[in-house]
């Protein structure tokens, strides 16, 4: 006689998979996904030249953002700089008129006192102004 393979019959509705049936099947593909991605995490781990490129692509975005950085500093450096120059102008631009008027008058007033000395120096150097010309032709 042949013998006939067993096979299971379909559940019931009464042999339906109860709740906790359902939980434990649940946790079982919930720790099957699990599984799953911690051997690819351990995969890509073993892989250097994926890490490489990771630690490659990090380094560049932390260079990318220090650069970024240094160079917003450096422009508000500037920018400071810059006003701190401009205020420094506008300052020395009212107080030039008055400088130069003081200094105009000091030398007007040693001027008078010591006309006969600078008489005496403007003579000189009109007589050696002429002899240089003499000399050269």
């Amino acid at each position: 006689m042949a013998e006939q393979a067993e096979q299971p019959a379909a559940p019931s509705a009464a042999e339906a998979p109860s709740a906790a049936e359902r939980a434990i099947a649940a946790d079982i593909e919930r720790t099957r996904a699990e599984l799953g991605q911690t051997v690819e995490e351990l995969a890509a781990k073993a892989h250097v030249g994926t890490r490489a490129r990771h630690a490659a692509a990090d380094l560049q975005t932390r260079l990318r953002h220090t650069t970024a950085q240094a160079a917003g500093q450096l422009k508000g450096q500037a920018a400071a700089r810059g006003e701190r120059a401009r205020a420094q102008l506008g300052q020395t631009g009212t107080l030039l008129p008055d400088q130069v008027r003081s200094t105009a008058r000091t030398t007007a007033a040693q001027a008078r006192r010591h006309w006969p000395q600078l008489a005496a120096a403007a003579a000189v150097l009109l007589v050696a102004a002429v002899a240089a010309r003499k000399l050269r032709r």
